[in-house]
């Protein structure tokens, strides 16, 4: 699997559990680099935030065909399940011992006159060795 780029975000985040206190204070940074910025050395890189994974059962990215004014690409669609997945598998490289968050792509299709294809979607997930971690969550309006 092939991802470009390193400084990732996701759009939304869900925690794992609330404190007693009723809240919780999560310090995320806005950016986190999948590499270092020093020469690699095989431990994970303190500037990142993939170890505050742990604290996460939902990551999810969210795409609205309305939003695009010719629809919603499938290559766009793509990118973000390639990016959870990317971030999930270096997650899981540098701190296995932690459990996971879940990873969703969220795809409204809404755009009045130019529909999505899940179905060919769904094969191209397929051909570019997606992580089974990652899920399509698939809406369609009228």
């Amino acid at each position: 699997m092939h991802f470009t780029g390193s400084n990732l975000m996701v759009d939304l985040l869900v925690l794992r559990e609330m404190k007693a206190a009723g809240r919780q204070v999560v310090n995320l940074p806005r950016r986190s680099r999948l590499g270092p910025k020093r020469p690699y050395d095989g431990l994970a890189n303190p500037r990142s935030g993939l170890e505050r994974l742990k604290d996460f059962s939902i990551i999810t990215e969210l795409k609205v065909s309305a939003s695009q004014g010719g629809g919603l690409s499938q290559s766009e669609v793509l990118r973000d399940f390639l990016k959870l997945s990317a971030i999930l598998a270096k997650a899981e490289d540098h701190y296995g011992e932690a459990t996971l968050p879940t990873a969703f792509v969220g795809v409204l299709d809404n755009h009045s006159e130019k529909r999505f294809n899940f179905e060919q979607l769904k094969d191209r997930i397929e051909q570019a060795g997606i992580r089974p971690d990652v899920h399509l969550l698939a809406f369609r309006s009228l």
